[in-house]
């Protein structure tokens, strides 16, 4: 539920001058105030479908959910390598209820499936998609590191120099600047917070001010390891990690292990402000749209470009965290001049505002124009979850206790 009001994009409880309301909380619907389709929907309609598609040796089995309704229609394929189309081809199919056939089809890395009703059912056109699935073939490896670094320890921190890249590692809070060419890139830094959600609304205000301290930081010639804590109000520790670095030529792969000793603790990444130059991106992860650990029924993975602009879903009346995308091999961001790389990370996200700008805003048209592409990848995101009206997050959607991690920076030129 929402309210345009005066000529304004839709309001919510507190914006009319009443003293009891409920904020947004009622308007975060399956589609927004005005009927359009959100990530959301696209999930409900994925859990609802009435086929389960899964991969055999030769080809996918088709299983009918319904008990009474058989289904009789089109297999519709999509065959892809690294996001580039190689094929279609359609296949005539009748499945009875609680049954499953199996159909031939070709092996590519992505292959697409949706089925489409051959004749009119109730409220629903003949040829009408009712069902889809994504399949990939799973090759991501870490891509090589060549050459050696110079390493020198200065007053502020560690100095990295290698043939196409400097870096600095800060002793006090352990950001990473990169610069290229004489130009500075951007800075990494390590990041817990995202903007909240409705279901994050209980963990804002420990760790907007949350803080990051190095408590060491050293080199053996070879490799530079950071060990620190993020600590709330008082310094006591929520989460503690050490971060070895190895760089290359052309940028450098850290792995972290860390413990996180609070459940509430929304991710754990590396996050890097670029120009806002940097608008075009290339990825492979669960897309076209945002995916996250509890949320990617309505997404698939493969390879997939587009402009960050439209990255960030402006259908939250309420700004908030949007644009992650989940189960990620690689993600690059470009001005076209320059490619950023990121790889190996669980998810990533490549948008136009900071998690503050997001949080600061009441009101999707009160968000400022873009002052740079946000690039942040993470070790860890926790699940969305629905504890705004409904059940706690389930503990495997969580962060807590020990992990270790690995992701890859690369820096080289556009082709």
């Amino acid at each position: 539920h929402g309210v345009s009001y005066r000529g304004q994009p839709f309001r919510y409880g507190g914006d009319f001058g009443e003293l009891l309301h409920d904020g947004n909380f009622c308007i975060d619907g399956i589609v927004s105030p005005d009927r359009k389709i959100k990530s959301g929907t696209r999930e409900m309609k994925k859990a609802y479908q009435p086929i389960v598609f899964s991969r055999t040796g030769e080809g996918i089995s088709v299983f009918n959910r319904n008990y009474f309704e058989p289904l009789v229609g089109t297999l519709r394929f999509i065959y892809k390598e690294y996001g580039k189309e190689m094929g279609t081809e359609e296949i005539p199919v009748a499945v009875a209820p609680r049954t499953a056939v199996k159909v031939r089809c070709k092996d590519m890395q992505t292959i697409l499936v949706c089925f489409l009703t051959a004749k009119e059912l109730p409220g629903i056109p003949a040829e009408t998609e009712i069902a889809s699935e994504g399949f990939f073939r799973e090759c991501f490896r870490f891509s090589d590191l060549c050459g050696k670094a110079g390493i020198v320890r200065r007053k502020d921190g560690i100095f990295v120099h290698t043939a196409a890249t400097d870096y600095v590692l800060n002793s006090g809070d352990g950001v990473v600047s990169v610069e290229r060419g004489g130009v500075i890139l951007g800075y990494i830094r390590p990041t817990v917070w995202r903007a909240p959600t409705d279901n994050d609304r209980d963990v804002e205000r420990w760790l907007r001010n949350a803080g990051n301290e190095v408590e060491n930081i050293f080199s053996d010639g070879t490799s530079v390891t950071i060990k620190g804590r993020f600590v709330l109000a008082g310094r006591r520790p929520f989460l503690r990690y050490t971060f070895c670095y190895v760089f290359g030529d052309d940028g450098f792969d850290v792995t972290a292990d860390y413990h996180i000793m609070e459940s509430f603790i929304p991710r754990f990444g590396l996050s890097m402000k670029l120009d806002a130059s940097f608008d075009s991106l290339r990825y492979c992860a669960y897309g076209p749209g945002e995916s996250y650990a509890d949320k990617h029924l309505g997404a698939y993975k493969d390879v997939f470009s587009g402009k960050i602009a439209f990255e960030y879903s402006h259908l939250y009346v309420r700004p908030q965290e949007s644009g992650s995308h989940w189960g990620a091999d690689f993600a690059e961001v470009s001005d076209g001049k320059t490619v950023v790389r990121a790889e190996g990370m669980q998810s990533f996200s490549a948008i136009g505002y900071s998690a503050e700008t997001l949080a600061d805003a009441k009101h999707d048209d009160e968000l400022p124009v873009s002052d740079g592409t946000y690039f942040t990848v993470d070790f860890a995101m926790r699940g969305i979850g629905s504890h705004s009206c409904g059940p706690e997050l389930p503990d495997c959607y969580r962060l807590l206790g020990h992990a270790r991690g690995k992701i890859g920076f690369r820096f080289f030129s556009a082709k």
